[in-house]
């Protein structure tokens, strides 16, 4: 099975016809995977996430590229990515200024729609470093077996999150156990991880029937508002045990606590009251 090293110029976001390095549908022997990645202030982790992506991709084999989306990173974020765009797919796409977890995240989404058939995966994951890139070969056998969303999971059995500290790890359980009695996705307990894996056919008439507005909310209260729209569509959604690895995130995390706290209680009222 061949895998494409050079991504076409402008192939990534045609939204009328597929990338041209992907093979016609008739053809196709394997399903195209598409990661795309917000990513603010990164220059020290986007580099070995990036190489740590290409080696999973490719031992894997399939057709695939990885989209960065710069949030208006005022580091060298923008400049590492470019450099493995000249050798590799990779695609570097860019907000002028900041605008938030939640803007990122759409861009992330429809651009990484265009081009893609409805059988194709979109992967989103965290840019720090945190995520294990080798979920990727475990999440998407289940989104070919027909589920429509994957879950990286910190509550899943078999699942460990190292190097968070108590009270934020209390607080993100926290989180999980309102969104479950509230909402009750089935089959998730983990509302908040951005790390997921989304069968694009379902995103795509997802976001068709929300007239594009999938995302509201600015900061990191925008993952869990993401699920719980799309969770309106009854989608068929598995989880599986993440490996979180805080330890290795390098710089200090953009979350603040308290605004991340009033935010998503803002957006849980509103989703649970129809406002």
């Amino acid at each position: 099975m061949e895998t494409t090293k050079e991504l076409p110029e402008g192939s990534c976001f045609d939204s009328t016809s597929p990338p041209e390095h992907v093979e016609p549908f008739a053809s196709r022997r394997t399903t195209f995977v598409r990661v795309a990645l917000p990513a603010y202030n990164e220059q020290d982790s986007v580099g070995l996430l990036i190489t740590r992506l290409l080696q999973i991709l490719e031992e894997e084999q399939w057709l695939y590229d990885i989209v960065i989306v710069d949030d208006g990173s005022t580091d060298r974020t923008a400049e590492v990515v470019r450099g493995f765009s000249e050798r590799f797919p990779v695609r570097l796409v860019q907000h002028e200024v900041n605008r938030g977890l939640g803007a990122a995240i759409t861009t992330a989404l429809t651009a990484g729609m265009d081009g893609l058939y409805d059988d194709d995966i979109i992967i989103t994951m965290d840019a720090d470093n945190t995520h294990p890139p080798q979920l990727i070969s475990r999440m998407v056998p289940m989104i070919r077996e027909g589920r429509d969303i994957v879950v990286a999971s910190r509550y899943q059995a078999g699942a460990q999150v190292i190097g968070l500290s108590r009270f934020r790890e209390f607080l993100s359980l926290g989180a999980s156990w309102m969104m479950r009695l509230l909402f009750g996705v089935r089959n998730c307990r983990d509302y908040t991880c951005g790390y997921r894996a989304y069968r694009v056919g379902f995103l795509r008439d997802s976001h068709n029937r929300l007239q594009g507005q999938m995302i509201r909310e600015a900061g990191f209260a925008s993952m869990a508002e993401l699920l719980l729209n799309l969770s309106r569509f009854n989608p068929v959604l598995g989880e599986v045990p993440l490996l979180l690895r805080y330890d290795m995130k390098r710089g200090a995390s953009k979350m603040r606590i308290g605004k991340t706290i009033s935010r998503t209680i803002r957006m849980v009222i509103r989703h649970r009251f129809g406002l």
